[in-house]
């Protein structure tokens, strides 16, 4: 039960004027500076020529910056190899190749490669087919494309109609401009149902279970730094050890048409997917924390870095008697400085969780309110004098 001194405070606080202004002071200034921050945020999502800055701004992750710190103690991969065949021209070349890494006995062999239509090399042709039927750890590759009126057309190899083998979908989705490849797709529609994509395949079939299920969805790509082993075309008969029992994928990884904006840079697709079957294999997605909690978790970070900037304050009144060192410590300068020492010891937190976790606790709308702290005291003095005055 509360008593009467705790009744007489709450009324105190949340019944009079004073007392939602002053005693409420940090709830306010807090909401001042996310209000500044939407107002920023509209301007720039209502203004069509700020559109790709408004886009670059939403794809950027504080993942990205994990990322290039752990950049420089990767991984390495003991489950994927990739196997180079930039150097091949010839489909007889490339189903030579097939056959040398299928000696090599590995578990599961991707092919990033669609061969469209028959063409003139028939050995080559027959070679690939005769491949498609003899093996059946061998998982191929195709592509939706957009065309007009918002249709879609696959591009399948010239076999698949004659000779059943395992399919999947290789793109991955993109914003109109944001073309920074972050998710891979589970599962998604294909002819007249669902069908899984080729990451999805390859990775069921090395645990030889269905762990991804056919539904649609897409998974948020880990790319914590890893090296994967990759293996040129010519030297796959001398190092069986490096294919065998494992996801072995062929693709070309040095051509600038399939290099693509990831985290870590510029990569090639082949190993884009590497990346991508890893997470799946190893469950290794990383999670986002919910708008809600989110939003609840950069109110709380704001507040606090508003209760710390006035408790230094009169730290400094009650501490320092000289007022020159005063108003030094005081200054926009100190306070600014202690303030990023502040952030950074947030940004740190955040990557220990996320190391541990694979969680991504975006700070970008807390960091931002900090930022606009200052505008937001003086919008809550502004108005605090102007309830007190009436």
């Amino acid at each position: 039960m509360i008593n009467d001194k705790g009744r007489k405070a709450l009324k105190d606080t949340f019944c009079t004027k004073r007392g939602l202004m002053v005693n409420l002071r940090y709830v306010w200034v807090s909401f001042f500076a996310f209000m500044l921050v939407g107002i920023y945020a509209l301007i720039a999502l209502n203004f069509s020529f700020l559109n790709p800055i408004a886009q670059a701004v939403k794809d950027f992750s504080l993942t990205d910056v994990y990322y290039q710190v752990l950049a420089e103690h990767p991984d390495t991969s003991r489950a994927i190899t990739v196997v180079d065949m930039s150097k091949l021209y010839t489909r007889s070349e490339v189903a030579a190749l097939l056959y040398d890494i299928e000696e090599a006995h590995p578990k599961v062999v991707g092919v990033d490669i669609v061969f469209q239509d028959e063409r003139t090399d028939y050995v080559g042709n027959d070679m690939l087919v005769d491949i498609a039927k003899t093996y059946d750890n061998v998982v191929f590759s195709y592509y939706r494309q957009n065309i007009q009126n918002n249709e879609e057309t696959e591009v399948h190899s010239f076999f698949t109609d004659s000779v059943k083998v395992m399919e999947g979908f290789t793109d991955m989705p993109r914003g109109l401009y944001g073309v920074m490849k972050r998710k891979v797709p589970l599962c998604g529609a294909s002819g007249d149902g669902q069908s899984l994509s080729f990451s999805s395949l390859v990775a069921n079939r090395y645990a030889e279970k269905d762990i991804v299920p056919l539904e649609e969805a897409d998974l948020d790509i880990n790319f914590e730094p890893t090296v994967f082993t990759i293996v040129s075309c010519d030297s796959v008969l001398f190092h069986p050890e490096l294919l065998e029992g494992r996801i072995v994928l062929v693709g070309g990884i040095n051509r600038l048409e399939d290099m693509h904006d990831t985290p870590l840079g510029k990569m090639a697709g082949t190993v884009l997917l590497a990346y991508s079957i890893q997470t799946i294999i190893e469950s290794r997605e990383v999670k986002y924390l919910s708008a809600f909690w989110l939003g609840i978790l950069s109110f709380l970070i704001v507040m606090l870095t508003c209760v710390w900037q006035d408790g230094y304050s009169r730290l400094v009144d009650n501490s320092i008697k000289n007022l020159m060192i005063q108003n030094v410590l005081k200054s926009t300068y100190i306070a600014g400085l202690l303030t990023s020492f502040w952030c950074v010891l947030l940004l740190g937190l955040t990557f220990i969780v996320f190391c541990k976790f694979n969680i991504s606790v975006n700070l970008g709308w807390a960091f931002a309110a900090i930022s606009c702290l200052v505008g937001s005291k003086s919008l809550y003095s502004a108005l605090y004098n102007t309830v007190l005055s009436k």
